[in-house]
């Protein structure tokens, strides 16, 4: 009984039994009468349970989708049994935002044996990742509120990817960026030895090894004895190498005014990756101050997707390794390839010590000066975010703009380039293609 009956109950069972006593001792029968309401409220009402047989299903129009893209969610309800109010609802992560519809419903089950309900809505995901959608969950009340509430779900959590979109990528695919430095198209061998990194099929041509001939393919797509046989061809070596630093501090996304920070400097990295893949160049990458993960090199056009695939599930780490040491874990390969230098990261949450010193090691990894390292910084600034907030936070944005004035004046002297870009006033592929350049 002390499992089923709410504290309703007990209030309506003390009401009794004071109107009870008192028309008792006052030898009043009214009071006594009037006592008996209470009483049989709580009788006929606790003779009706609340719903707790409730069914959910949950149907998505897909399970994986892009920054930005909108999701469905329909869920269909069947209560079989009970009467009272019954409440429907979804727990969305945090950046799952409503646009459409309503994550919760409202439902009545009268005495009638089964009750079907249904409703749906549109979520739009702003962060990339991958997320575990709850169960939907369900809450029953007795209708007079007599029993404690019953609560459950549908156990239908769902695990959600969200990716980079390579919609927003194409514009790098066939523009020239202004501001990137460009390739030297000469290194580009085109007779060069082949590597192992596999390019297309293709028809065989006067002047191809028989070693480069695949037979199975050969045999599956051969139609005539007249047909050419098909062969493997592989990437050529000797292109130029582009090597990425991407930061993945914690404080990226833990400051204020750094909402979302780090998704911009994830969506530039990935956004030169991809423009360099379509310039014939072999990427790199490699994540300092997160798990010092390497994206190793490759410049077959087939790991783009690949390369977005790791960026869309890369997190921040609250580990502390700085440009120096990471430089120092990629010396050897930055020593032998001689690539061109992106370091995309935020100068305002920078280890101005670790970051100047990285920058010394890598202008010393060539000591010919023919062939000086050339590098490119890639700076995210939260300066619009932090303007947009109030007055105080304007006047700390500005103070803060001319604080990273000196340390950029400092980075140029030592022959780098930077590149700001202000996500709040600017895109990625104006910056690249043709904004402001330092």
């Amino acid at each position: 009984m002390r499992k089923l009956v709410g504290k309703e109950s007990s209030e309506l069972l003390w009401s009794f039994i004071a109107l009870f006593l008192l028309g008792f001792f006052l030898l009043n029968p009214i009071l006594i009468y009037v006592s008996l309401i209470p009483l049989l409220t709580m009788f006929f009402g606790l003779m009706f349970d609340q719903p707790k047989n409730v069914k959910v299903e949950r149907l998505l129009s897909k399970r994986s989708l892009t920054v930005g893209g909108v999701l469905e969610v329909s869920v269909k309800i069947s209560i079989q049994d009970g009467v009272g109010k019954v409440i429907v609802y979804d727990d969305l992560p945090e950046c799952f935002k409503v646009v459409e519809g309503s994550n919760r419903i409202v439902v009545w089950k009268s005495l009638r044996r089964k009750l079907k309900a249904s409703f749906s809505y549109k979520v739009k995901c702003l962060k990339r990742g991958s997320y575990i959608l709850p169960a939907t969950k369900w809450v029953s009340e007795h209708p007079l509120g007599l029993k404690k509430r019953i609560w459950g779900d549908g156990k239908n959590s769902i695990r959600i990817s969200v990716y980079l979109n390579l919609s927003t990528l194409e514009i790098f695919k066939s523009r020239y960026a202004v501001n990137l430095p460009s390739p030297p198209t000469m290194r580009i061998s085109r007779i060069g030895h082949p590597s192992t990194d596999f390019k297309d099929i293709r028809r065989y041509v006067f002047g191809d090894s028989v070693k480069s001939i695949n037979w199975k393919a050969t045999a599956r797509r051969l139609l005539t004895v007249l047909d050419l046989p098909l062969v493997n061809e592989y990437e050529r070596e000797g292109k130029e190498t582009v090597w990425i630093f991407l930061n993945a501090s914690k404080d990226l996304e833990s400051s204020s005014g750094f909402k979302d920070m780090f998704e911009h400097l994830v969506t530039a990295a990935a956004s030169i990756a991809f423009y360099y893949l379509n310039k014939n160049c072999r990427v790199g990458m490699y994540i300092y101050n997160g798990g010092k993960q390497v994206i190793q090199p490759s410049y077959s056009k087939r790991r783009i997707r690949d390369l977005v695939r790791k960026l869309s599930n890369l997190e921040t780490y609250s580990e502390v390794e700085g440009l120096d040491n990471a430089v120092k874990r990629c010396k050897l390969f930055l020593c032998k390839h001689t690539p061109l230098y992106i370091i995309v990261t935020s100068l305002y949450k920078e280890d101005h010590k670790s970051f100047f010193s990285g920058l010394r090691d890598i202008l010393t990894t060539v000591r010919d000066a023919k062939r000086r390292p050339l590098i490119t910084v890639v700076n995210v600034q939260p300066y619009g975010t932090l303007a947009q907030e109030g007055f105080y936070e304007r006047n700390a944005a500005t103070l803060l703009r001319l604080r990273e004035s000196k340390l950029s004046y400092a980075i140029r002297r030592l022959g780098v380039r930077i590149i700001d870009w202000d996500p709040a006033n600017q895109k990625i592929g104006n910056v690249v293609f043709g904004g402001t350049r330092s």
